[in-house]
């Protein structure tokens, strides 16, 4: 018997370990939950997993349908909770010296921002429940504001101490967690941007008919009756802007619309959240002017130093110069900030140094605007077109060089960035003067994926060959998107441009993804002259120098001039711009000096037509054809050689060329007293497989 008995444990040990094994198998199974693994899955490529994850398990427990909408829901929803919870301690922060602000305004910033990061939260969760790939496209730019307001928020408190700065910071940094965490599994939705038929000079499909007749148009499109007046003489209703500001109503789904009388208002206007659809009409940006001076330097911040802010969804401008008069040497000094959905401005001037117009947040549109500035003057982290815009840089104060943008994405989850279409980029005449000892540039990557283009616009050549620059070290290089397309004039050349592994030369379908229907969810509406006419009179298109450009197929004008007047001393100035394939030009004067006629591309006839410029008059890559035309050529600047043509060919495959039938090529009647000393050309080349 004793024999046996190692026999006998060593058979009840292997049965023991066989019931404990087959155990552990059984609870394995019974325990694992496809709920849970759904969840995992879901919150594998969260900017924050282990976040994620606990915010969602809940929904086990709630039994909640386990899918994708239900998880962008719930992760919303502890979103808005845990961001209502840091609203008590942003309002506590600003009592009995809790923060110590060093800039005048940071947790006022803070307390506004946040108010509209709950109103973005809560939207969010509408425009999810829809179910809609289209009402994504709003979560996601709610979303991105909503980081957008935290970046700003914590700018504002780097410079303040006081005892509550450290619990503060760490609460909106991990309460903005849950918000980041919202916005990658919106984005990674697949969200539908807008229609295929993309084209660079649409409206963005926010503004309705009666908002383009509105902003085009020159007042026969709303009652006078209902119109609040501004006058500084106290012609009007209100002596101030900021007066009728204040008596609009609050969250109103119809447009108020002030009309600002000629004057000069000098007010700091801030048109809050809760008021919406504002419109301010002025008389014209060259009579109604806007002026303030705050800046950094004395003390405010730079969201606070704005001379307009505004934050009302749905805000329109049109003839109105901002300005910010502080000086470059008050540094940051904002003329116009922007945190609104939906707005649109029209010719109106922003005018200021550094930070002149801070496109802080959201979606925006600005057509045909003028704005100057010396360093980072277009800034911020909207989703942003600039449409036929003057963008002129000035002299900054000695040993700056000047930048243009500084575009601030945060995150490739954001759908947000910068793009400048059929914009003219040009110098003051004092910084022009000056461009061989100022460096200036098209932009500088605020934060790491900074995203800026510019498609098809004149870049003059004060702007340094590697066109962009860093902000420190290599900060953001290889994550940012800079990019060009199409572009002309003597600083537009891209053979000496950054080696960055974000900077890109575009083609096509690159560009496409940052038309107004692409990249800010518009709807083409305006379609070349002959539906431009609809809302805009004729005389507007030639005395106010309105460039033309047409880029739909089968383009036909006939007995129509077409001018820029801007004159010979500010160089490249086009009158018509033709992109339109087998579009035709009968009868029509083009008038001009440098640059006048821009056949851009594909095929185009013109024919009986009066053509009269100085330098390089003719010029693009089109397959274009001149019939019994008259081709003068005008007295440019002193000692200037005109040029009749500069043609673009660049490759010995493309069918493309200028010919010129059956044309008288003559003096006009201004350069007849010059023929002997000044030298005209048939045509220059201006790339290398030149056709003529």
């Amino acid at each position: 018997m004793a024999s046996s008995t190692p026999k006998l444990l060593q058979l009840l040990c292997i049965i023991l370990f066989l019931h404990i094994s087959s155990s552990s198998s059984s609870s394995n199974t019974t325990t694992f939950n496809p709920h849970l693994a759904s969840i995992r899955s879901f919150c594998k490529s969260a900017p924050y997993p282990d976040i994620c994850f606990d915010s969602l398990k809940l929904s086990i427990s709630i039994n909640i349908t386990p899918n994708i909408i239900s998880y962008l829901l719930q992760s919303l929803q502890v979103a808005i909770s845990e961001a209502g919870k840091l609203t008590d301690l942003i309002y506590k922060a600003g009592q009995y010296s809790n923060i110590v602000e060093k800039q005048k305004g940071a947790v006022q910033d803070c307390k506004e921002l946040h108010q509209i990061t709950l109103s973005s939260l809560q939207r969010s969760v509408s425009r999810v429940q829809t179910r809609k790939a289209k009402k994504l496209n709003d979560a996601r730019a709610y979303l991105s504001a909503a980081l957008t307001n935290k970046n700003t928020c914590m700018e504002g408190l780097d410079s303040a101490s006081g005892p509550m700065k450290p619990t503060l910071v760490n609460s909106l940094t991990s309460t903005y967690k849950y918000v980041s965490n919202s916005l990658s599994a919106i984005s990674k939705q697949g969200t539908n941007k807008g229609r295929t038929n993309r084209r660079l000079m649409s409206v963005p499909r926010w503004l309705s008919r009666r908002d383009r007749r509105i902003l085009e148009s020159s007042g026969d499109e709303y009652n006078p009756s209902e119109v609040l007046t501004v006058a500084a003489d106290g012609s009007g209703n209100f002596t101030t802007i900021s007066d009728a500001i204040i008596f609009a109503p609050n969250n109103s789904y119809d447009r108020t619309i002030i009309y600002v009388k000629e004057g000069v208002y000098e007010e700091n206007v801030e048109i809050p959240s809760y008021k919406t659809n504002i419109v301010l009409l002025g008389d014209g940006s060259d009579i109604t002017f806007i002026t303030g001076n705050r800046s950094v330097v004395d003390g405010w911040s730079t969201f606070r130093s704005a001379t307009v802010a505004v934050s009302g969804e749905g805000f329109l401008a049109r003839d109105i110069t901002i300005q910010n008069t502080a000086g470059p040497e008050k540094l940051q000094a904002v003329a116009l900030r922007m945190n609104a959905d939906l707005v649109a401005i029209y010719k109106c001037t922003i005018d200021g140094y550094q930070d002149t117009l801070y496109v802080h947040s959201f979606r925006q549109f600005y057509r045909e605007c003028n704005i100057f500035g010396t360093i980072d003057y277009i800034c911020g982290n909207a989703a942003v077109v600039f449409q036929a815009c003057n963008i002129v840089s000035k002299m900054p104060m000695p040993g700056q060089f000047t930048v243009i943008t500084a575009q601030s994405r945060d995150t490739l989850d954001q759908n947000t960035g910068i793009s400048m279409q059929n914009c003219s980029i040009v110098a003051s005449d004092e910084l022009y003067s000056n461009s061989s000892t100022v460096k200036s540039y098209l932009g500088r990557p605020w934060r790491n994926y900074s995203t800026t283009v510019v498609l098809k616009s004149y870049i003059d050549d004060f702007i340094d060959p590697n066109g962009w620059t860093n902000w420190a070290g290599d900060q953001g290089l290889d994550t940012l998107y800079y990019g060009e397309y199409e572009n002309y004039g003597p600083g537009a050349g891209t053979d000496n441009r950054v080696n960055w592994r974000g900077y890109h030369v575009m083609d096509y379908y690159d560009a496409s993804n940052f038309t107004v229907q692409e990249f800010i969810a518009g709807l083409t509406q305006v379609q070349c002259l002959l539906q431009k006419l609809r809302h805009l009179k004729l005389e507007e298109l030639i005395n106010e120098s309105y460039f033309l450009n047409c880029e739909r197929q089968g383009f036909i004008a006939r007995d129509i001039t077409f001018e820029n007047t801007a004159g010979p001393q500010k160089h490249q100035a086009v009158a018509p711009r033709s992109d339109s394939e087998l579009s035709v030009f009968n009868r029509c004067q083009i008038r001009g000096y440098q640059d006048t006629l821009y056949a851009h591309t594909m095929r185009q006839f013109y024919r009986d037509c009066k053509i009269s410029s100085t330098v390089d008059f003719i010029f693009g890559d089109a397959s274009v054809l001149f019939q019994n035309c008259q081709i003068l050529a005008k007295k440019g600047r002193r000692n200037q050689k005109n040029s009749v043509t500069a043609q673009g060919r660049k490759d010995p495959n493309e069918p493309t060329g200028i010919s010129i039938h059956f044309c008288n090529i003559t003096a006009d009647a201004d350069m007849l007293p010059f023929v002997n000393s000044t030298f005209t050309y048939l045509g220059r080349t201006w790339k290398l497989y030149s056709l003529y």
